[in-house]
């Protein structure tokens, strides 16, 4: 983009408003922001709230013959099992350093429950969640 150097010096001396654009462009352009951003959050709100997709019902099962009676010398199939599996119960877990002295500041990780973990730490860390949430590899990026 070429800028003519006498017409920028001469409005950055006498006014604060761009070249390149007037007052009332820059409004309209403000304007026009404004109204594509509330369009977009519309549209997101509408699909975040909208009533689920409706699904087709599954088709009737053909109407067949029914089926011949077991023979009497078959024993009787057992019921299929219908309980959930059921889950292990939680065992809580506790990593922890032998002293302070090997060169971090982390002194234990425990896990509570199984949504809460404990750290514990040799020395005051006030950036810890900071650094817990950086996608950074040293906490600062």
């Amino acid at each position: 983009m070429l800028v003519d150097v006498d017409k920028f010096l001469y409005y950055s001396q006498t006014s604060t408003i761009s070249p390149y654009f007037s007052q009332e462009e820059k409004i309209m352009k403000r304007s026009l922001y404004m109204l594509l951003s509330l369009v977009i959050l519309a549209s997101m709100m509408l699909t975040a709230c909208g009533a689920p997709a409706a699904t087709e019902a599954p088709a009737a099962p053909a109407a067949t013959e029914a089926p011949a009676a077991p023979a009497a010398t078959e024993a009787p199939a057992a019921p299929a099992a219908t309980e959930a599996p059921v889950a292990a119960p939680f065992v809580g877990e506790k990593l922890a350093a032998p002293d302070c002295n090997y060169g971090g500041n982390i002194k234990s990780i425990e896990a509570i429950d199984e949504l809460t973990v404990k750290f514990s730490f040799c020395a005051s860390e006030p950036a810890f969640l900071a650094k817990v949430a950086s996608n950074s590899q040293y906490g600062n990026g």
